[in-house]
């Protein structure tokens, strides 16, 4: 994907509550002009393509997604019933009014309001110019999903939502409230977790888009992603469960690559299938990972990782 402008970037380190230290971009105030700017980011690693992986395959192979659906978690689509990717054809424009609308419509208060989209898209119009260009491509976002009939953007004074039919398929929704409702549940069940890794295993949420509002989506689905991947190391029926030890560490590396805890455990848990090659490889590729963005080696040495 092709920057229409790049914008410099610095890294920023950031202590959560949780004690987990994660890393973002802060990047500098965009300019001012009649379209949002989208960039790349870095590439996403995916551990479990990895030479080092060992993981039994049913954890982490990825299913075809059901159609219609709306994919968030790693590369960006729209898929009516037909099977058609309608993503091709939208504008970067076009491209983030949606996930404006989608994004708010799964959180928050289920709304946006125009007010927050002119905001948001076209801060430097006046009033009038700004409800223009809103009209303009929210109509030419309705053609483009006009294909897509269990979809429709409505409006209820002056607040915009989608409306979703029960049949569209939402990879960011699924891992939502499957980690919500798996939360609760008592026991381990394989199959919810085997299907939570396959849906993980896609990537980060829109990790090919940046949007300044679009951080915070990130950042709370990063977190309770990850989160619910540590209180599944504590459970009973994992501990000792190599397979799925693996198969959680790499679900971990891929939201945050220089996680630590997902470090130690693969590398531990390498160790102990007699894989020691595969786990040093796992550590060099850590240190390179983290020299490449912080600029330094990690403190973290083999030594310390062994349990």
């Amino acid at each position: 994907m092709q920057p229409e402008r790049q914008q410099p970037a610095k890294a920023m380190t950031v202590l959560l509550a949780s004690g987990r230290t994660r890393f973002y971009r802060k990047r500098e105030k965009p300019f001012n002009d009649d379209s949002p700017k989208v960039r790349p980011v870095d590439a996403v690693v995916d551990f479990s393509q990895e030479e080092c992986q060992v993981t039994d395959s049913i954890l982490l192979e990825p299913s075809p997604p059901p159609y219609p659906s709306i994919n968030l978690l790693g590369e960006f689509a729209i898929f009516n019933s037909l099977n058609e990717n309608l993503i091709q054809q939208f504008t970067p424009t076009t491209k983030q009014l949606f996930l404006l609308l989608l994004l708010n419509t799964l959180n928050n208060k289920g709304v946006i309001t125009s007010q927050e989209i002119h905001n948001f898209l076209w801060q430097n119009k006046d009033h009038e110019s700004a409800r223009n260009n809103r009209n303009v491509y929210l109509n030419k976002l309705r053609l483009l999903l006009s294909s897509m009939k269990e979809v429709k953007i409505n409006n209820k004074k002056g607040q915009w939502f989608i409306q979703f039919d029960s049949k569209v398929y939402i990879d960011y929704e699924d891992i939502k409230s499957s980690i919500g409702a798996y939360s609760k549940s008592m026991s381990v069940d394989k199959a919810k977790l085997s299907h939570l890794f396959k849906i993980i295993k896609k990537g980060k949420l829109l990790p090919f888009y940046e949007y300044e509002w679009l951080d915070d989506y990130k950042t709370d689905y990063s977190d309770k992603v990850v989160d619910f991947l540590y209180k599944m190391l504590e459970r009973p029926e994992i501990i000792n469960d190599y397979n799925l030890l693996l198969a959680i560490a790499d679900a971990i590396l891929i939201q945050d690559n220089i996680d630590e805890k997902g470090l130690k455990i693969k590398y531990n848990t390498l160790v102990k299938l007699g894989k020691q090659n595969q786990a040093i490889q796992v550590y060099k590729k850590y240190c390179d990972d983290y020299k490449k963005l912080l600029g330094e080696k990690p403190d973290i040495t083999i030594d310390s990782m062994l349990e």
